[in-house]
């Protein structure tokens, strides 16, 4: 992956992060597989799937109209989706300061407004998952919460004006 300031011709960046080989953990990525099997007829759009968010994913939110974060969740129930707009305001506690090799959405939202001047809308969207065992298969509970999350992502973006 490459991080660069410039910027993109993409309106929409969609970021799921998780590890693929502790289960459910997995399910934010999914959704980004699935979305860009799928695509999203008539948006331009980018697609980002990383194990973690990381300070440096700051300068990759640079040039985007609006930005998709997508992870799986033990605070959901197993199956079960949580999508809400955030801001940078949100990340208050998760400044350039205080970075360290992982970040909330927040965090690289507050980061990317206050070292590139980036502003731009956002979303968080939790997966509920059950299962965060090694292994490289998702469990059908978080197959669902992907299903669902795919679903409102393009409900969200579709009601939108980019």
């Amino acid at each position: 992956m490459s991080i660069t300031c410039e910027k993109t011709a993409a309106d929409v960046l969609i970021i799921g992060y998780g590890n693929l080989l502790r289960s459910d953990d997995g399910a934010g990525r999914k959704v980004v597989e699935k979305l860009e099997r799928d695509g999203l007829p008539g948006l331009s759009c980018d697609f980002l799937s990383c194990q973690h968010l990381l300070p440096e994913h700051a300068a990759e939110v640079t040039g985007y109209k609006l930005v998709f974060f997508i992870d799986a969740s033990l605070s959901e129930d197993p199956g079960d989706i949580v999508l809400h707009e955030i801001s940078a305001d949100n990340g208050a506690d998760d400044t350039v300061e205080k970075f360290h090799h992982c970040t909330s959405p927040q965090g690289v939202l507050a980061a990317a407004t206050r070292l590139y001047g980036t502003h731009c809308r956002a979303y968080l969207c939790r997966i509920g998952g059950r299962d965060f065992r090694v292994s490289d298969r998702i469990s059908p509970d978080a197959h669902k919460g992907v299903d669902k999350a795919v679903t409102e992502i393009k409900k969200t973006i579709n009601n939108i004006q980019i």
